[in-house]
Order: structure tokens, then C-alpha cells, then sequence
């Protein structure tokens, strides 16, 4: 194995191994375990196949990076690198409205979906327009991840609340189905790739710490699921009792907003993808309500997510490199 760690405005890693040609600046710490468990898939196929997915991976580089406020793809000053085929994320100009919650949401309602999705506020004179009821709304920065910049308020609250600009306002989805009494969200992953989009069967169960109560605002009741005092459980999918269920109704949902995924689609090819990290709200109504997409997802060492990362990243690399379904993708039809 021969890793380069490069200085440029972000860091990246070059990992050569086995044949196989990475650059990351995004999952750098699990390339060679994904490597490692790919290698292992390759093995147990027939000698023909073993031959012409090693000769995909002898003449491809896979480039994973995160280009956020204008990073680029450093490793472009490195051509000794490349090979005669090189697969690349999708340029931001044809996914940043997947991962902008304001440009999603009017994505939504331009495509006229509305099942499967939370209902969404442009302004604040439209959430009052909703409804008298008194009930919880969630207030987004268009922009935040991993729970920054959202906050909660009551419905009571809007005649004095100024909406600031590039925000949104949500209904907070009542029908939650908890985890031991707490709020579970559920992380699975889509990946649009040569005009097809795939669902990865390994996902992640992140399940807040405090008791669930619908009628709190509390931000660590409803919101927080990181930071260094935050309590959270997460288990892989496949290990819920539910796994199935659960599965099947990722699909149904993930099916019925793909339009939105359009643009995106029709810009992938054989040598362009992008991997979405999708957050969904499990609910007793057998639906799952999709709150927002990561076109970037984080994937760091974690004892307890950590054999979904490895695993899902190798089956990114079988699919677009070695031209190989491990059967972890279900391709939506």
C-alpha cells in the first residue's frame, strides 16, 4: 500500500493498493478498509469475472471530494496519478439544490410532490396560513448540517417571528415511531450513477438520548444528535428487528420523491456519481418522511456506525469501478 497525504487548502489522501486508485479527502480513514473488504467480494467470484474486474481496477482512479467554498479536486496537480479512466463526484452546479433545504423544498413543490416529505414554509405569513392549531415547527438555515442552525418554536410564537432570509419553516412530522421512547432518525444512502439511482441496503439508526416528547421545543429533545455531552445510540439497520419494514418503506419513500433527483440523474454517467446520505423520519403511518439529503455524507470512526461506512464506501467502488453489483444496491425502476 503506498498512501500520499498532500497539503492544499484541503487535505486529501492517495491510496494506491492492490491495484486500486483513490483519492479522498472526504473518507480517507476507511479507503483501505473499503479496499480490503471490495478485494474480498472480487475473490469469491469465478475466475473470469476476477479477471475483468481487476482489469477495470488496474486502469481507473475513483475521486472523492468534498469541494465545498471552492475547494476544487486538488489532486488535478498530480496527473502521475491518474489513469486512462478517471470516475468523478458530480459538479456542485448539478447537486447543491439536493443538499440546500430551501432549494429542495422548492424543488418538491415545483415537481408537485408532497407525500413522504414534511410540510415545508417559504414564509412566515405561510405557516400561519396552515393552520390555528397550536403545534411545534421547526425553523432551518438552508444551509446547516448536522443540526446547526435549527431551532424550534410554537406555532403561537409566528405573529412576532421574522423568518430570516435563506430559512424555512417546517411542520414537525407528529407520528413519530420511537426508539425505547426517544426519537430515531434513520441515515440511508442513494447513489446516482450512469443514469440509474441505487438505494444501499446498509443505512444507520441514530437514536437521540432524551425521552421523546411531541410538544417540546427542546433542541435536545428534537434536534441534537452531536457534540461531546450529547447522549446518542446508533445501530446499523440490519440490526433492528425492523430491519425489513423498514427497508421497504425507505424504498417506497425514496421512490416517491425521485423526481427530485431529475437534474442529477441526467447528469451521471458511466464516469460521474454522487452519493446522498438521505435522513429519514420512521412513522407509524407505514411511511417514512425524508427531511433532507447530504451530498456529501460524513463518515468518521465511530464504534458503534462504523461497520456501515466501510462497507458502503467498497460498494461505491465495485459498482463504478469494477463494474459490480455486491448486492448491497437496489436499483429504483
Amino acid at each position: 500500500m503506498n498512501a500520499v497525504v498532500a497539503n492544499r487548502k484541503y487535505k486529501y489522501v492517495y491510496v494506491h493498493q492492490r491495484g486500486w486508485k483513490v483519492h479522498s479527502n472526504r473518507v480517507a480513514n476507511i479507503v483501505e478498509r473499503a479496499i480490503h473488504i471490495a478485494e474480498q467480494f472480487i475473490d469469491t467470484q469465478s475466475p473470469a469475472i476476477q479477471y475483468v474486474c481487476q482489469e477495470q481496477i488496474r486502469k481507473t482512479t475513483f475521486s472523492w471530494f468534498d469541494t465545498y467554498a471552492g475547494a476544487g479536486q486538488a489532486m488535478e496537480d498530480e496527473p502521475e496519478h491518474f489513469t486512462p479512466v478517471s470516475i468523478n463526484i458530480l459538479e456542485r452546479k448539478h447537486t447543491n439544490y439536493l443538499g440546500n433545504k430551501l432549494k429542495l423544498a422548492q424543488s418538491f413543490q415545483e415537481k408537485n410532490i408532497k407525500s413522504h416529505i414534511p410540510v415545508t414554509h417559504f414564509s412566515t405569513e405561510e405557516a400561519l396560513a396552515y393552520g390555528e392549531s397550536d403545534r411545534v415547527l421547526f425553523v432551518k438555515n438552508s444551509v446547516g448540517t448536522r443540526g446547526e442552525g435549527v431551532s424550534c418554536i410554537r406555532s403561537k410564537q409566528l405573529p412576532e417571528f421574522e423568518l430570516p432570509k435563506n430559512y424555512i419553516i417546517q411542520e414537525a412530522v407528529s407520528n413519530l415511531m420511537l426508539f425505547d421512547e426517544r426519537k430515531m432518525v434513520l441515515r440511508y444512502y442513494i447513489l446516482i450513477y450512469n443514469k440509474c439511482i441505487y438505494i444501499q441496503r446498509k443505512g444507520v439508526a441514530i437514536v437521540h438520548g432524551p425521552k421523546y416528547d411531541a410538544d417540546s421545543i427542546d433542541y435536545k429533545v428534537q434536534v441534537q444528535h452531536n457534540g461531546p455531552d450529547v447522549v446518542k445510540d446508533s445501530y446499523p439497520l440490519s440490526d433492528l428487528p425492523q430491519y425489513g419494514y423498514f427497508f421497504n418503506k425507505i424504498i417506497e419513500a425514496t421512490k416517491a420523491i425521485s423526481p427530485v433527483f431529475e437534474k442529477a440523474r441526467q447528469q451521471s454517467s458511466l464516469f460521474r456519481f454522487i452519493l446522498i446520505g438521505a435522513d429519514g423520519l420512521p412513522c407509524t403511518d407505514d411511511c417514512v418522511r425524508v427531511l433532507e439529503f447530504n451530498t456529501y455524507p460524513n463518515m468518521v470512526n465511530n464504534k458503534q456506525e462504523d461497520p456501515v461506512y466501510a462497507p458502503v464506501l467498497s460498494s461505491v467502488l465495485l459498482l463504478t469501478v469494477a463494474g459490480i453489483n455486491d448486492n448491497s444496491w437496489v436499483k429504483l425502476e
